[in-house]
């Protein structure tokens, strides 16, 4: 039986517009090179939201006006904007199973996500900028695994790439592919 239910946050309890909340941050970089490696440290927790506008802004004082407003909650709700359907099914689920998040995110995202769904309320979480790994790194994975105490055999994983899908099967988790339509019909299929 299925004890443990956890849950990717962009895509899945989060619409993320086509990556809107990136989209300063890849214009005010010099190169498609800077923001991968800018947007790479931000997820794995080696620079804060606020040292990478810093950063950029020092580059070249133009970026202050493509970043500003960017790390405010009213930003991210534009941007990144709850999915209140899956939101409030994960937290009635919550009632009867345990609930998880395993997310690549900033520490901006990371604590408008958290505000947004109320953790530690109803969630715990493991988020890949306080643990310095990214999905789908296998180590993630198995991270929080040993966090939570959880027994693969008893764990589903659910998000909208098939590459982290893929990291968490060779895990032993279970998995299931959300797409904007299946989510709640997904996940009451799972539950009978």
């Amino acid at each position: 039986m299925l004890k443990n239910f956890i849950f990717d946050l962009g895509g899945v309890l989060f619409d993320e517009h086509n990556g809107a909340t990136i989209d300063p941050i890849r214009k005010a970089s010099a190169s498609e090179g800077q923001f991968k490696a800018l947007w790479s440290n931000m997820l794995l927790g080696r620079m804060t939201m606020k040292e990478c506008h810093d950063y950029l802004i020092k580059q070249d004082e133009a970026n202050r006006e493509i970043l500003a407003g960017t790390m405010d909650d009213d930003f991210y709700l534009k941007n990144l904007s709850p999915i209140q359907e899956n939101i409030n099914t994960v937290k009635a689920l919550s009632k009867e199973r345990n609930v998880y998040v395993l997310s690549n995110a900033t520490n901006v995202m990371r604590d408008y996500t958290v505000k947004c769904l109320g953790i530690p309320g109803y969630i715990r979480g493991v988020y890949s900028c306080g643990v310095g790994l990214m999905k789908p790194d296998l180590q993630l994975y198995k991270l929080a695994l040993q966090h939570f105490e959880l027994n693969p055999n008893e764990t589903i994983f659910f998000d909208d790439r098939p590459k982290n899908l893929y990291a968490a099967g060779m895990c032993g988790i279970k998995t299931s592919l959300v797409t904007q339509d299946n989510f709640i019909l997904s996940l009451e299929s799972i539950l009978s």
